[in-house]
């Protein structure tokens, strides 16, 4: 052990005392980064998963060769009889894979966020339902999509509604004249009048694309306990980046991306009438393998992550 005369003359030397003022900075950095939180990410009380307890999670949770979830009725048979319902319109999709051929339409399916599956699916599904109205939390690829479709096949009857407080995306896609025939509200929904959600009816879709967070103050907190009560029998509810079965793809929990809105909707669904799964692309792709490659083999190059719900009661 090197006494206390022996550390003071050791400190003052010039390098060494670097080397403490580096440390002793650093330790300040750690302070103050730690500062009000009681719990590090990690810790058994923290929301921020382990990494070790999160490696393999795949195989334990999230096994996609599972047919059955305990508590949740995925609703195969009539998730297969609507999925052959709405492939009749497939051969008429009218968006093309790469951006440079996207004209004279918004949207193209190769964007790699709201690709393929999610696409092929909604475009289907606005045709199937003819929605009257659609309200969207996050906006972007999805909402050039629901514009295109709703001048191609709608006569621009379907009202449009976007709540992104960042809408950047959005309004670098948009055509002249689309930001004086939709509703674009650049805040938090937070912030919104719940009373808009309660205008939607049977057949209409609330398109929920969120932080992907539950926590204190969040949009999902809001959305789960404020809106999706108030929807009435008949409405039709998105919600992205839900992969089957319910679990995040472990890279992104590796990563840090702690998301926990999956883990939400599987609880909202557990033994619980009013709501029914009606088409889930990533469940299709792995379950229903078959059904995909021989009416929309373009949704196997990318299964998607949105899954698709009517509300019951």
């Amino acid at each position: 052990m090197m006494n206390k005369a022996l550390k003071t003359i050791f400190k003052a030397l010039p390098g060494v005392r670097r080397i403490v003022a580096d440390r002793d900075r650093l330790r300040e950095d750690v302070l103050s980064l730690k500062a009000g939180q009681e719990f590090p990410p990690g810790h058994y009380y923290s929301a921020i998963p382990d990494a070790n307890e999160a490696k393999g999670i795949g195989e334990r949770s999230g096994n996609r060769a599972v047919c059955e979830i305990a508590g949740v009725d995925l609703n195969w048979d009539s998730q297969e009889s609507l999925f052959l319902e709405l492939a009749q319109f497939y051969s008429e999709l009218p968006f093309s894979e790469a951006q440079s051929d996207r004209e004279p339409h918004r949207y193209w399916l190769d964007n790699g966020i709201y690709c393929y599956a999610d696409g092929v699916l909604m475009y289907t599904l606005l045709r199937h339902l003819q929605p009257a109205r659609l309200i969207e939390i996050g906006s972007g690829f999805s909402s050039c999509l629901a514009l295109d479709v709703n001048d191609l096949f709608l006569d621009g009857r379907m009202r449009c509604t976007f709540v992104e407080p960042y809408p950047d995306r959005l309004l670098r896609n948009l055509r002249s004249g689309d930001a004086q025939r939709v509703n674009i509200v650049q805040d938090k929904v937070q912030n919104v009048d719940p009373d808009l959600f309660e205008q939607l009816q049977p057949n209409d879709i609330l398109f929920i694309d969120s932080s992907h967070v539950g926590k204190a103050g969040s949009d999902v907190n809001f959305l789960f306990f404020d809106i999706l009560p108030r929807l009435k029998p008949g409405v039709w509810i998105h919600v992205h980046d839900v992969f089957y079965p319910f679990e995040y793809p472990e890279e992104w929990i590796l990563g840090g991306r702690s998301w926990n809105e999956a883990y939400m909707l599987h609880c909202l669904l557990m033994d619980n009438s009013k709501y029914q799964i009606r088409m889930w692309g990533d469940a299709l792709g792995a379950q229903k393998r078959h059904l995909l490659e021989k009416f929309m083999p373009l949704c196997l190059k990318n299964t998607g992550a949105g899954i698709w719900l009517e509300k019951m009661g």
